[in-house]
């Protein structure tokens, strides 16, 4: 059932999760963070889902899974990670004016995040649509893809990369998929990582066990274990269409010691491409903020992708100045 629709055919939908995930296949690349089981997993930590349409001609052009919250005197946060997905030249003030309706928004921001490698022709298209870069960003737009659809990426391995593979394979490490998979065994490995980098928390065990419940069947996690038999390590992928991406990384302090990190990396490609995963998002870098990660995914051999990145759009620009300023002092 769609409804509401406007001048540029923008609509809500408001179909069971199978249709949606259904019409995001036809697009191209669609992102996990833009499938209807993600949008689930969002509602159990707070945020409203907001799911639109655009079509021309009878045919959908255009999806976007927005996530939303309601603040005081009527201001709404909307973020829209990985979206919107397909035509971008109809991602315009009209998709601004739907959300803003749907959310019942006096004061409205929106940053949307498509899924889109960079290009100047959809950058200067959204930027004469009204959309705006934001001056703090959650990501720099960069990640690193590794093509897995065959072993040529192998001999793309760096020396180094390769020596600590090697070292991994000599500690007596035995990596196997988690199953069933331990919520809390991944939590307290995360709060180990967290304690060693001296970082603020980056999943509860409620979001960790959300995120699992909600996305049954797309996720796989393998475990490093050690002579001892013990977990010292995990990596999991999320996987959407024929696409993978990073999802939990985790080792212990004796797991970094023997390198499993590694062992895990290949035993879950290798798991990935039983399910006909053809491509594998590192989930991201950033090379001067996060040397240490940057060199670890680029030792695998991955190829950098620059996306479009971050797109603002709200109700004045005090409140895009606001909402910057706001969010850049709660991610430090």
């Amino acid at each position: 059932m769609i409804t509401k629709k406007l001048k540029n055919n923008w609509s809500l939908f408001h179909e069971d999760g199978i249709s949606w995930d259904e019409d995001l296949s036809f697009l191209k690349s669609p992102p996990y963070t833009q499938s209807y089981n993600w949008g689930r997993y969002k509602t159990q930590t707070g945020w409203g889902v907001i799911r639109c349409i655009s079509t021309k001609g009878g045919n959908i052009k255009t999806m976007a899974q927005c996530f939303y919250k309601n603040y005081f005197f009527g201001f709404t946060l909307v973020l829209c990670p990985g979206g919107p997905v397909g035509d971008l030249s109809l991602v315009n003030q009209d998709f601004f004016e739907l959300i803003k309706r749907a959310t019942k928004a006096k004061i409205l921001y929106i940053r949307v995040r498509p899924h889109v490698l960079y290009n100047l022709d959809d950058f200067l298209m959204l930027i004469s649509s009204g959309w705006k870069k934001p001056f703090f960003l959650y990501s720099k737009g960069w990640t690193m893809v590794l093509n897995i659809a065959n072993n040529e990426w192998t001999s793309r391995i760096k020396r180094n990369w390769k020596r600590n593979l090697n070292h991994s394979d000599s500690c007596e490490l035995t990596t196997r998929v988690m199953s069933p998979i331990s919520s809390s065994k991944i939590f307290s490995l995360y709060g180990q990582v967290e304690e060693y980098k001296k970082i603020r928390q980056q999943f509860s065990e409620k979001q960790i066990d959300e995120i699992l419940k909600n996305n049954k069947n797309r996720i796989i996690v393998v475990e490093g274990r050690d002579s001892e038999d013990k977990t010292i390590g995990i990596r999991a992928a999320i996987m959407f269409n024929n696409e993978a991406w990073d999802l939990f990384a985790a080792t212990s302090d004796s797991g970094r010691q023997t390198y499993v990190s590694y062992a895990l990396f290949i035993a879950l490609l290798n798991e990935c491409k039983k399910h006909n995963i053809a491509l594998y998002d590192l989930a991201g870098v950033d090379p001067i903020s996060n040397p240490g990660v940057y060199s670890f995914k680029r030792g695998t051999g991955a190829e950098l992708y620059d996306y479009l990145g971050e797109f603002e759009m709200s109700t004045s620009r005090l409140v895009g100045w606001l909402v910057n300023f706001y969010l850049k002092n709660i991610k430090k």
